[in-house]
């Protein structure tokens, strides 16, 4: 199973890479996350260049199956966010895999 890097293990790296301190580092990030999130509640795209892009969509309502009893069930229109990963980001993702 794939390793998990979590919130606390990224801004370790960040004030780690950017010569930060642990507060600075974790500003950084929730910065960087706060723009990213209201961008999308916005309904803006954001693309980032070498890594990808980030969109919000909205899905439209449904009938589905509850798989437990087999009853119908109506699923309400949502937004849902969506990742496509750059070009260079994948094939460095990859690259990696190989290794």
């Amino acid at each position: 199973m794939a390793r998990k890097l979590n919130k606390t293990e990224m801004v370790a790296r960040v004030a780690q890479e950017c010569d930060l301190s642990d507060g600075e580092a974790l500003e950084a990030v929730d910065a960087v996350i706060e723009a990213i999130r209201s961008a999308l509640v916005r309904g803006e795209e954001v693309r980032i260049a070498g890594f990808g892009v980030f969109e919000a969509r909205t899905r439209s309502a449904r009938v589905a199956r509850n798989p437990s009893n087999g009853e119908m069930v109506r699923i309400p229109e949502r937004r849902v966010v969506r990742f496509r990963p750059g070009k260079m980001f994948r094939e460095i993702v990859n690259a990696e895999e190989g290794e």
